[in-house]
Order: C-alpha cells, then sequence, then structure tokens
C-alpha cells in the first residue's frame, strides 16, 4: 500500500480542524473557519483536487440556495438555512446538487443591491478584522461582509454572515466524507 500525499494528510488535517471548529461559539474562532475553507476551496488549485487526484472520488456539495429578492428588499440571507438538514421549508431557497466550481458562486446573500456568494463569503471573513488577513478586501462585496464582523470581546452575538460561514463549512464535510474516510483508510493501512 502506498504513503498518504502531503496534500491528503494536509486534507486530513484541514478536515478534522473544520469539524472541530463547528463545535465554537466564540465570532473570533468561528471566523478562523474562512482560513481552513478558503485553503480546501478557493486557493489556486484547491486542496480538495490535490488531495483527490489519487482517489478520483466524485464530490457534490448539496446546498440551498436563496432566489434574488424582490426588489424594495434590501437585505436577505439564507444563514444557517444553506445547509439542507438545518433548512426550513421555504420558497425563497433553491436546493442544489453542484461540483465544486458551481458552489462557490452559490448565492448565499444580497445586501444594498449586491449579490454575496459562496466565494465571497469566504474571502469577505478572511479579510474581517485581520483574523487571517491583515490587507484590504479585494472587492466591494468582500468588504461588506468583513465590514459586518464585529470580533471584539464584549459582542457575544454570532453575526449572520457567521451562521452562513457554518452551514458552508457543513456543506463542505458532508460533500467531502467519503474523500476523508478513504484518507482515513490509506493512512490507517500504511
Amino acid at each position: 500500500m502506498r504513503q498518504p500525499t502531503k496534500h491528503e494528510l494536509t486534507f486530513f488535517r484541514k478536515y478534522l480542524d473544520l469539524q472541530n471548529s463547528l463545535s465554537l461559539h466564540d465570532n473570533y474562532e468561528l471566523a478562523k473557519i474562512a482560513g481552513i475553507l478558503r485553503h480546501m476551496l478557493l486557493d489556486g488549485n484547491p486542496l480538495i483536487h490535490k488531495a483527490n487526484k489519487n482517489f478520483r472520488t466524485i464530490i457534490w456539495f448539496r446546498y440551498n440556495e436563496i432566489n434574488k429578492p424582490p426588489a424594495n428588499c434590501i437585505s436577505l440571507i439564507v444563514a444557517d438555512g444553506f445547509y439542507p438538514p438545518t433548512a426550513s421549508p421555504s420558497k425563497s431557497k433553491k436546493s442544489r446538487r453542484k461540483k465544486l466550481d458551481k458552489f462557490i458562486k452559490a448565492r448565499i446573500a444580497f445586501e444594498s443591491n449586491r449579490e454575496i456568494l459562496v466565494r465571497d463569503l469566504i474571502k469577505g471573513l478572511c479579510h474581517a478584522g485581520g483574523v487571517i488577513h491583515s490587507g484590504k478586501p479585494e472587492s466591494e462585496v468582500e468588504a461588506i461582509v468583513a465590514k459586518s464582523a464585529d470580533f471584539s470581546p464584549k459582542n457575544n452575538f454570532t453575526n449572520m454572515y457567521i451562521y452562513t460561514l457554518k452551514a458552508v463549512a457543513k456543506v463542505v464535510l458532508k460533500a467531502t466524507e467519503q474523500l476523508f474516510n478513504e484518507i482515513v483508510q490509506l493512512i490507517e493501512s500504511s
């Protein structure tokens, strides 16, 4: 049996980090999920593709996407309804099953007449309060997300974008569960 690659081992660790992060309650710690997701899904050649190179597991992301709101709506966010098992039935959401390239373009919110996608949420929260990046957000939409986060110790209110980030993390964990299990088997047999 072959040894796990560095990408498979990194994926294994990131998957466990993501699982463990979901039980946290501190907004600052929860925002670190964005960094894990950025590495897994967005960075150049995403980690899930590198880790899946030898396994070729088909990875489907199942999620609920919100419809475009009426013209008079100022703000709309899917929050924990993005993850199908925690979603309440609603006509404002469409259930989807897509691969990574479509998943990162899924609508999670509308704010100030702008569509906010999964990738905007992840990148925006990576810039929020310098948790992952200390530089400025790359787009106006990322700036909207980053600005909404408050990580001060006095703030016990969990931001709606953090709820949505947790839902995105749950979708990712479910979608990559088979790949994780295959890597676990490889680690145990090597």
